[in-house]
């Protein structure tokens, strides 16, 4: 496998099928949009309502792992021969990058108010209560806790990439020790590989939803500019091909650089929020919030309001679960990709820290 030589192009029976699963539901959606509406609205009822505690459990199952991983007996094992690819810094700046986006900066931040106005346990809307553990609850779903759910994959991916010396560039690809070769690469890898990319463009679509109207929200409210179907499609159309040159341009010239910019950017702009607001509020409300974090961990875990039947856990954890489990591999490629010459403890210590810094931001505290 070491010395197969590596194949380019497009492949029809992993690139057709998703892609004619997708038209097929996409033209399906427009043709009928309230149908649509009541499918979609139905199939996410029936998925949070009835399968929700099995993502709740495979998180609580992943984060014992990342323990696991961290002071168990591979923690000091390292990915690779080599000495580290990027400094520490660049490498904590890409991490960090990886997850700054317009859905996190913004939801991390405003949904907070949804969490004071409709809160979680029975608590009465707009209470003391109900504030108290807002800013917990945003940091219970952006926080540690889905980073740490990747270091499984992130480090399997790394053993492939750095021990192995494995080109891993699909799901299937990872499953060669548990099915063998023959099975992965057959008609069960290639379902895997379709099933993965059809949730992949759908969780990509979820992304797109949430962060371009607000970038054209922005830009109507700095430049006057009507937001319209038109500018939606602009934006996006730059955004593939900003992200299509980093890529191009390779790790160390392309994605390394543009991360470390647009870190020193985020930490510029949040260093001045934090001046101009009141900095007092901001680090006693997000050290009150960290306390009610680990306060509530346990009942948030596990929170299902059987009883009840408000519907937040379904609404709100659940849905984020879903969503980090949907970008899973994605993810855990790029982290172990960026890790080659780490220890496993290093890795795990990396994404939990570095890639959620911009999610633990105390002056999310002042939006």
């Amino acid at each position: 496998m070491k010395n197969e030589k590596r194949k380019t192009g497009i492949e029809p029976k992993v690139f057709f099928p998703p892609l004619i699963i997708v038209g097929i539901l996409c033209w399906l959606t427009v043709r009928d949009l309230d149908a649509a509406n009541v499918v979609i609205n139905a199939v996410f009822s029936y998925v949070t309502n009835v399968w929700g505690w099995a993502f709740e459990w495979y998180m609580v199952v992943m984060l014992f792992g990342w323990f696991w991983l961290v002071f168990g007996p591979y923690a000091k094992k390292r990915l690779g021969n080599e000495p580290p690819e990027f400094s520490t810094a660049s490498w904590i700046f890409m991490m960090f990058a990886s997850c700054t986006s317009a859905a996190v900066l913004f939801w991390g931040s405003i949904e907070i108010y949804y969490y004071i106005s409709t809160p979680p346990f029975g608590l009465e809307p707009n209470s003391t209560g109900a504030k108290e553990l807002g800013l917990a609850y945003s940091l219970f779903h952006w926080g540690p806790l889905p980073w740490a759910t990747y270091s499984f994959l992130s480090v399997a991916f790394a053993y492939f990439f750095f021990v192995r010396k494995m080109e891993v560039i699909r799901p299937s690809s990872t499953l060669v020790p548990l099915v063998g070769e023959k099975h992965a690469k057959g008609l069960f890898g290639t379902i895997v590989d379709n099933f993965y990319l059809v949730a992949l463009i759908f969780a990509m679509g979820t992304s797109l939803g949430l962060a371009t109207p607000l970038v054209t929200e922005c830009m109507q409210w700095l430049f006057g500019i009507p937001h319209t179907l038109q500018l939606d499609a602009i934006i996006i159309t730059c955004w593939i091909i900003l992200n299509a040159i980093c890529v191009a341009c390779g790790l160390q010239k392309g994605v390394r650089i543009a991360s470390d910019v647009r870190s020193y950017l985020s930490f510029l702009m949040l260093g001045w929020v934090f001046i101009v607001s009141g900095a007092s509020f901001i680090m006693n409300y997000f050290t009150d919030s960290v306390g009610m974090l680990l306060m509530y961990l346990p009942r948030m875990l596990f929170y299902t309001d059987p009883i009840a039947k408000g519907g937040f856990p379904q609404g709100w954890t659940v849905f984020y679960w879903a969503w980090w489990v949907i970008y899973a591999i994605q993810m855990s490629i790029f982290l172990a990709r960026i890790s080659r010459g780490r220890t496993v403890r290093e890795l795990c210590f990396g994404m939990v820290l570095g890639a959620d810094s911009v999610n633990l931001d105390p002056v999310d505290c002042t939006r």
